[in-house]
């Protein structure tokens, strides 16, 4: 669903280019009702984006909702500690997974019960606080290294745009070097003022 490819160079663009062609055609046909989900909304072609009557943005769970997350995520067969039960004790655990995804709350608490199968542990405060925390600890340096990542990219294409350092496609579908552009609307430029000083002259 992507942007379609303009500058289609191999058998595998062109299929996709045709695959989506034929899931328009689908929308069209369909009476029902589609529902997409994505992160990359910003990504859609325009032609999906034309079909699309409404978007609906889900927010991270806050507090509350990552409480009754974990508490519907805990198996209810496992042997663990009734200690962790405790409703103020799970809402000190939500507290700890702030920006957590739904998915990312159940794999703290998958991890819980694999942590304590390999160190054949009791599935106690201790276990729950020891794998939140890491689970924690690894969110935040994964948001870093994205964080570094998106600022690395920033400044590439900044650098990239205050040299020139880019093609342009031109209208009969060519790409061009945008430093020869550049140099050549110079030239013009140059030329103009040229002209201009020998009119005043």
């Amino acid at each position: 669903m992507g942007k379609r490819i303009t500058n289609v160079s191999s058998s595998s663009d062109q299929a996709v280019n045709s695959l989506r062609s034929q899931m328009l055609i689908l929308l069209e046909s369909f009476n029902g009702v589609v529902i997409f989900a994505t992160n990359l909304h910003e990504n859609y072609d325009s032609a999906f984006e034309s079909r699309i009557l409404r978007h609906i943005k889900f927010e991270l769970p806050d507090k509350d909702i990552r409480l009754k997350i974990i508490k519907k995520m805990i198996p209810s067969k496992a042997p663990i500690d009734r200690e962790v039960f405790d409703d103020e004790y799970l809402m000190s655990l939500s507290e700890i997974i702030d920006g957590f995804s739904p998915r990312e709350i159940k794999n703290t608490i998958l991890e819980v019960c694999i942590s304590s199968i390999q160190k054949n542990a009791k599935m106690d405060r201790k276990l729950f606080d020891e794998v939140f925390s890491k689970s924690k600890e690894k969110f935040e340096q994964l948001k870093a290294k994205s964080k570094a990542k998106k600022d690395n990219l920033s400044s590439q294409i900044k650098d990239n745009l205050d040299n020139k350092n880019y093609n342009v496609q031109t209208e009969d579908g060519k790409y061009v070097d945008a430093k020869d552009i550049d140099d050549s609307s110079d030239k013009c430029n140059e030329n103009n003022d040229n002209l201009n000083d020998e009119k005043n002259v």
